[in-house]
């Protein structure tokens, strides 16, 4: 399984990184980088990262690029699953996501469920054939605010 962040807005997976500083698919997207500079291990688990890299001022642009369209699609190619971070929601189009995935899964949080409904039908709208929405807190967190709250 490979985890990769794009979320050019806000990119985070390089925290969870055995290599933070390693570039990430926008070095390999520019030509500065090779897959093989980009893929990392999770500290964690066995699961191979792909952080975002050096984004800089054009994020939309790098989104819409047919090179990063060809990266994800041979990271899809060579690992049994591949799991992509859009981040949050944002100014940029996340049609070209939905172009190499047929699916999504809309972490909403505690968001309202008139939001939750808007974003569903935008990310169908984008192309992605099936969205599977996550609500609430993480059981882990809700389970340690009971604790702390019998406490």
């Amino acid at each position: 399984m490979v985890l990769v962040d794009l979320a050019f807005v806000s990119p985070n997976i390089d925290v969870i990184s055995n290599d933070p500083s390693a570039p990430g698919v926008a070095d390999l997207v520019r030509g500065a980088a090779s897959f093989g500079d980009i893929i990392t291990r999770d500290r964690f688990s066995r699961v191979h990262l792909v952080a975002a890299g050096e984004v800089g001022d054009d994020p939309a642009g790098l989104m819409e690029s047919y090179m990063l369209l060809s990266a994800i699609d041979a990271l899809a190619q060579s690992y049994d699953y591949l799991v992509v971070d859009a981040g949050a929601q944002s100014d940029i189009s996340i049609a070209p996501i939905a172009q190499i995935t047929a699916r999504a899964v809309l972490v909403a949080g505690d968001a309202a469920e008139s939001s939750v409904d808007a974003l569903r039908e935008e990310l169908l709208s984008a192309g992605f054939a099936d969205v599977s929405v996550t609500t609430g807190p993480p059981p882990q967190l809700e389970h340690a605010g009971k604790r702390s709250a019998a406490a």
